[in-house]
């Protein structure tokens, strides 16, 4: 009967004992794949964030390209809106001119009209 209980302690410590030892082995391992895993999160952070900046750094050289193109083009167009307020400043010269001696023939003619319709 000895024999009996012995063998039944020693079948219960060693499930105990391997018990204890899988847990041991088992909170290590969980431990090692949470922290792997938690080592993957970071890396795929910093991979979307490394992704994240490339993005937006190509997004800010393309403003800049277009930025740098309208400004040109605003010169461009400042440079036309010039020469066509300068030209446009002449005509208003021209007209003044054309007024001014148009004035003139038509007093020029109503005298003309005049001394015909006394001589006649």
């Amino acid at each position: 009967m000895i024999e009996v209980i012995t063998t039944i302690l020693i079948a219960l410590g060693t499930g105990l004992a391997g018990g204890v030892v899988s847990a041991v082995f088992y909170k290590r391992k969980n431990k090692a794949e949470a922290k792997q895993a938690e080592n993957q999160a970071k890396s795929i952070e910093l991979d979307n964030t490394e992704k994240a900046v490339q993005i937006w750094r190509e997004l800010a050289e393309d403003f800049s390209k277009r930025v740098q193109e309208y400004a040109t083009e605003v010169s461009k167009y400042q440079d036309t809106n010039k020469e066509l307020l300068d030209k446009v400043n002449e005509l208003k010269k021209q007209i003044e001119t054309l007024t001014r001696e148009n004035s003139k023939l038509r007093k020029q003619v109503e005298e003309y009209i005049k001394n015909q319709q006394h001589e006649g």
